[in-house]
């Protein structure tokens, strides 16, 4: 998942990193990872992420976990 890690990466940087983490997240999905598994690497992530980055991937973990607004979770294909 080493394009996976580069992608989230790129995307917790970006102008725009929640609407980008959340397209990597959904790309992702749509490609059958199963969610368990997008969680385990972006734990496995945050501590060699800054602390900006660390927020977006937070906020992607939560959409992942549903613990957010209905609208905003982003369930298994």
């Amino acid at each position: 998942m080493a394009d996976f890690e580069s992608r989230v990466r790129e995307a917790a940087g970006s102008g725009e990193p929640l609407a980008e983490l959340r397209r990597v997240l959904t790309e992702e999905l749509d490609r059958g990872t199963a969610t368990r598994d997008l969680l385990a690497h972006l734990e496995r992530m945050r501590p060699d992420l800054g602390e900006e980055q660390e927020d977006s991937v937070l906020v992607g973990m939560d959409w992942l976990s549903g613990w957010c607004s209905p609208g905003e979770h982003l369930p298994e294909g």
